[in-house]
């Protein structure tokens, strides 16, 4: 036993002088960056990222020069946050306050294997000049035939410039559009042709606006819209992810517009879309829908329907991760149809109920169904209507009583989970009160309102 503890000791120490060497080199490199330029072709790739890191910490230009001409083969600006250079170095690096997850860097130069550099950029088109940032980038790669520039996100904010710098972006590369889409018949046959090009694209977001001045045309142009959608899908091989809300043209003619599909989707979000009952029975026939991870038909109205839903939630129910059924008007009889299937969801994590009328019995039958399910760590049911008295208005006492019954269910139920019972926003109160019935601190933003966070300790 004691010639294995020697043996750990020892090992460690060789580790700790190892890694004093590998500071020692890599300090002696930026010291005297003649020698780091000379040792650039023979030097180990795990010296490389925290070598790059200090000569930019330092001001070494010229040893930086020298290592993007000697090594670089792809240049990432998208937001990429801190973890990156601690992933590569284990060196802690705070760029800015709030980051996102490191994403990987795959190779994108299929057909320009003589392109020496690879350019990654997300470009956001609004109105007015480009960032001086991104204009300068575009313009840098026109000017080099040996760099090639890929756009993996774009977003377009404004319609009638959606062709500049397009010549400049190869929109095969494009993965990820969001476009801010206004409902006339000039602004779609714009955009459609450049979507035509996106043909890997993989998430598609379509936030739509009709104002209310061209609602009639909006209506007269329905066939128009369900047509020229339906053919765009059938070129998307690749879709994965679609989020269209406000799309009154899919009212009755949904399943034109789902059996274009060519891949399973593993996100559906129709959020305030006016769909009828039959549109519901298509979503739960149709076959790219069985393997959904995310749906949301949040602001869509279900009041009218019961089996549909049960339906659609049953060919889903081994993939089914977050689930958003906000607003939708939902009542107890619909609740209890769709409760046997969601005790099945093994995969479920987030349950959104937030604005549907709920009482407090079917609530705490949720609760205590719902237990069971080991990966679900968030949800979100309205008050119980038994808080709320005449023309719907909150009673402040009432609704307190009702939370302290429920924190004796919360307690009972024993798994940790963060459980908020929201109030609807009202006249009287015009702001959201959050219960947060799980021991640790939690915010969850419901709409738009004020909200006032109240927790219950365990």
């Amino acid at each position: 036993m004691s010639e294995l503890v020697s043996l750990s000791g020892r090992t460690r120490a060789m580790n700790s002088l190892q890694v004093r060497l590998v500071d020692l080199a890599r300090w002696t490199l930026l010291k005297h960056q003649d020698l780091a330029i000379a040792s650039l072709e023979t030097l180990p790739s795990e010296l490389f990222p925290q070598l790059f890191l200090d000569a930019f910490h330092f001001r070494c230009t010229e040893t930086l020069r020298a290592m993007g001409r000697c090594k670089l083969q792809v240049l990432d600006f998208r937001p990429i946050g801190d973890q990156f250079w601690y992933q590569w170095c284990g060196t802690p690096v705070r760029w800015s306050s709030k980051g996102k997850a490191p994403r990987p860097v795959e190779s994108s130069r299929e057909g320009h294997t003589s392109a020496r550099l690879e350019v990654l950029i997300d470009l956001t088109v609004s109105i007015g000049p480009l960032p001086k940032l991104t204009a300068y980038i575009l313009n840098w790669v026109k000017e080099r035939k040996d760099v090639h520039l890929c756009c993996r996100k774009m977003m377009f904010l404004h319609m009638p410039i959606f062709d500049i710098c397009l010549s400049t972006i190869e929109l095969s590369c494009v993965q990820e559009v969001e476009v801010n889409l206004y409902w006339r018949i000039f602004t779609v046959e714009l955009f459609t042709p450049i979507l035509d090009r996106m043909k890997n694209l993989q998430r598609l977001i379509l936030h739509h606006e009709v104002p209310h001045h061209i609602w009639h045309e909006m209506l007269k142009g329905e066939r128009f819209f369900v047509v020229l959608f339906s053919n765009q899908f059938l070129r998307l091989h690749h879709l994965r992810e679609l989020y269209m809300d406000s799309a009154p043209f899919l009212k009755g003619h949904l399943d034109q517009v789902l059996r274009c599909l060519r891949t399973p989707l593993e996100t559906l979000s129709l959020t305030e879309c006016p769909l009828l009952e039959q549109d519901l029975i298509h979503l739960g026939q149709c076959p790219n829908l069985s393997q959904l991870k995310e749906l949301s038909l949040r602001g869509t109205s279900l009041s009218l329907v019961r089996e549909p839903l049960r339906v659609l939630l049953e060919n889903c129910v081994s993939t089914l991760q977050d689930l958003d059924l906000e607003m939708c008007g939902l009542q107890d009889s619909h609740l209890e149809v769709i409760l046997p299937v969601l005790k099945l969801c093994s995969q479920l994590r987030i349950l959104k109920l937030f604005g549907n009328r709920v009482s407090k019995a079917v609530l705490v039958q949720m609760l205590c169904h719902l237990a069971g399910l080991p990966h679900l760590t968030l949800e979100v049911y309205p008050a119980p209507q038994e808080s709320y008295r005449d023309q719907n208005r909150l009673h402040q006492r009432t609704f307190d009583l009702l939370c302290t019954e429920l924190r004796g269910v919360f307690r009972d139920l024993g798994k940790p989970r963060v459980i908020l019972v929201s109030t609807e926003p009202c006249s009287f109160h015009g702001k959201t009160i959050l219960h947060n019935c799980e021991p640790r601190m939690s915010s969850y933003p419901c709409c738009h309102y004020q909200t006032q966070k109240i927790s219950f300790l365990n």
